[in-house]
């Protein structure tokens, strides 16, 4: 378990750097990444028991976000909002709903 903006893992980078290198400059894409190195991890590992259940627990581990990395509620939002979590169309969906709900109760009220 990591921190979400640790820094990159190496076969991620060469995978970036491949899909890259046919293109020109003008072609790709500029993004800009939100990592910042942060070195919270937490390794864990499992062991099972003569029952057969299994158990998880923690072999190693740096507990300290690093390099200016503060975890809060606005990281996880924008990462489940980056993880496809929250979609455009689950969004539309429940406003639309709360409309329908007014317009119902409005018709409620018109007609005492």
């Amino acid at each position: 378990v990591g921190c979400t903006r640790r820094k990159a893992g190496i076969g991620y980078e060469n995978h970036q750097q491949k899909r890259s290198a046919g293109l020109h400059d003008h072609q790709r894409r500029s993004h800009s990444s939100n990592r910042c190195d942060c070195e919270f991890i937490a390794k864990t590992g499992t062991i099972t028991d003569e029952s057969g259940n299994k158990r998880v627990y923690i072999t190693a581990g740096s507990y300290m976000h690093t390099n200016g990395c503060r975890p809060c509620a606005q990281q996880l939002l924008h990462q489940n909002i980056a993880g496809g979590t929250y979609s455009a169309a689950d969004s539309m969906r429940e406003g639309l709903q709360t409309l329908m709900d007014m317009m119902r109760y409005q018709e409620y009220l018109e007609s005492q």
